[in-house]
């Protein structure tokens, strides 16, 4: 019987992983795909990635990131630049299968390709009906994404609140794609309670949108094939369906989501551990493995009891309060996006100071205090300038 079996192995069940076997446990790891594999995504990732992660991931990188030009429904553009990185550009089926091979260097037992079918918590260990028969341990940690078995059958889960996003892989020439390094655009307005981007790449422009699917007024290939019609830099790109993939961001609904019980833990997207407001997931994908496998850890060096009530408590310490700072942020620039975006014309600083939150030198929290402050100062003139910037 294996210490913990790990259901996915995207950035959350690599990192479970490879913290659980560091520490000596015996780990099985499995995903219905094998590596590397496409993962339709915008692979952008915040820097405040490097506090945590004990090794370099810099062979993975395809761009650093020095700032983000603004838009607002394809216009108005604002340049906020950064005088340090605030995020990486990945391909993620470059680098999940870098994060794979590091869990495997540890000695986790990685079976690729095997679909799990079923699982039962027995109460004294779990059991996983797979492709390749059945599969017992003390502990298992759901990493298989939005919808998955894991958080489906064993924790109840109807995974809700969710955005609904689009990405396309767009080869460009040599001077666009260099005209495009060290940045990202991000477009405000253009789909409601969402925004679009344009990610620069090793080889080419990663380009995607997003919204709230419940906001949605159209089909979200609508809004996207609308954005990418009018960016310059994309002017004659004809997309097929084929060309457009799909993905949903289970981005975080509250602290009461259920993210264990008995002897499983669901964790990264499965646990809707994603920002509301940007929809990274990466990042917290990673840090929420990292304390899932400490939680896991720490049962099983008690004998192996089935407490894991302290992988709760550690994400409602660490991971929520960025989380609800990020859903007051969606209030504000999703719920009114004309006034925010007049409010960002005026006052780039504000977007430099929310760089800060991405390199994780303030956090969400204190992000949001200062805003209220420089709002609340002179609130009359505020609300002067946003309606006539929104007239």
């Amino acid at each position: 019987m294996y210490d913990v079996i790990v259901v996915g192995m995207g950035p959350a069940g690599s990192m479970a992983a490879h913290g659980l076997a560091k520490n000596g446990f015996k780990v099985l790891a499995i995903d219905k795909d094998r590596f590397p594999r496409y993962k339709s995504c915008g692979g952008c990732i915040s820097t405040k990635v490097d506090k945590i992660l004990d090794f370099d991931i810099s062979e993975v990188v395809d761009d650093t990131v020095m700032g983000i030009d603004f838009n607002f429904k394809s216009a108005r553009p604002v340049t906020v630049p950064s005088d340090k990185p605030i995020a990486y550009n990945v391909m993620r089926s470059t680098f999940d299968a870098f994060l794979a091979a590091r869990a495997v260097a540890e000695g986790v037992e990685f079976k690729e390709g095997v679909r799990v079918r079923g699982c039962v918590d027995t109460g004294a260990h779990v059991e996983l009906d797979t492709d390749c028969g059945p599969i017992k341990a003390r502990y298992v940690i759901g990493a298989d994404g939005a919808g998955g078995i894991i958080g489906r059958s064993l924790l109840g889960l109807n995974y809700r609140n969710c955005h609904i996003s689009l990405t396309s892989e767009i080869s460009v020439d040599d001077a666009t794609l260099e005209a495009y390094r060290g940045k990202c655009l991000v477009d405000f307005g253009v789909i409601p309670h969402g925004y679009a981007w344009v990610f620069p790449k090793k080889d080419g422009l990663s380009v995607g949108i997003a919204g709230m699917a419940d906001k949605l007024e159209r089909g979200v290939k609508d809004y996207f094939r609308d954005f990418v019609k009018e960016q310059d830099a994309l002017d004659g790109v004809c997309l097929g369906d084929g060309d457009i993939r799909g993905w949903t961001i289970p981005v975080y609904n509250g602290g009461e989501q259920k993210v264990y019980s008995g002897r499983v833990i669901v964790t990264g997207d499965a646990a809707h551990l994603v920002d509301p407001f940007l929809g990274e997931g990466i990042y917290y994908a990673i840090r929420s493995g990292q304390i899932a496998a400490d939680a896991v850890g720490a049962a099983l060096g008690k004998g192996g009891e089935a407490d894991l009530a302290s992988y709760k408590e550690m994400l409602s310490s660490e991971l929520y309060p960025e989380f609800e700072a990020c859903s007051m942020l969606v209030k504000i620039i999703y719920g009114y996006p004309r006034m925010w975006y007049r409010v960002v014309e005026m006052d780039p600083s504000i977007m430099q100071k929310y760089y800060d939150v991405l390199t994780g030198d303030e956090s969400g929290a204190l992000f949001i205090k200062d805003l209220k402050s420089r709002v609340v100062k002179k609130p009359w003139k505020v609300l002067s300038k946003w309606l006539r910037g929104s007239a």
